[in-house]
């Protein structure tokens, strides 16, 4: 990729570590994360903000969820000695739907599949979002982009490398 001029890569692998260690900080237990999680053959599909929360080929182990997170840790390196950044997945507001008991009184839907979709405007998402980003910042690092995109029909949007919680407002969002 490098030598054909490409110096940004989606890095999606190892964020259900990321998630754990951020839902775990916000009172949810292993079994109400984990069980959230599809099963490894299915990630992508979740990762697409399509299927989380519905027990297909679950719950995902941490042992595979460490050993992701390390695997990504590598190949961030390895790209930053190419020269490249990587991309890196924001918070996109849907939590397990236990989260729904633990905090009542923020705005969230239950999808009735385990998942509870947050209202970006609701104080606890912007709580999460921050500790999402503290987290990606001390997991890999300032020099990366964050791609955050809502639903499946909605295209990316980025974030600013240098001001992570603002929406990059000079990208070019045509180019996406």
């Amino acid at each position: 990729m490098a030598l054909s001029g490409i110096n940004l890569f989606l890095g999606m692998t190892g964020q259900e570590e990321v998630q754990y260690r951020v839902f775990e900080k916000f009172g949810l237990k292993d079994m109400d994360i984990r069980s959230w999680f599809n099963g490894p053959a299915l990630l992508t599909w979740s990762r697409g903000q399509n299927e989380y929360g519905s027990h297909i080929g679950g719950p995902l182990p941490r042992s595979w969820m460490k050993q992701q997170w390390n695997m990504m840790k590598q190949i961030t390196t390895r790209y930053r000695s190419l020269g490249m950044s990587s991309q890196l997945p924001a918070f996109q507001g849907n939590v397990p739907v236990q989260m729904k008991s633990l905090h009542s009184d923020a705005n969230m839907t239950d999808n009735h599949k385990d998942t509870a979709w947050m209202n970006s405007v609701d104080p606890l998402y912007a709580k999460i979002a921050d500790e999402w980003m503290k987290q990606i910042i001390g997991d890999f690092g300032t020099d990366h982009w964050c791609v955050l995109r809502l639903a499946p029909t909605q295209r990316p949007r980025l974030l600013c490398r240098n001001r992570p919680s603002a929406l990059c407002r000079h990208c070019s969002m045509a180019a996406l």
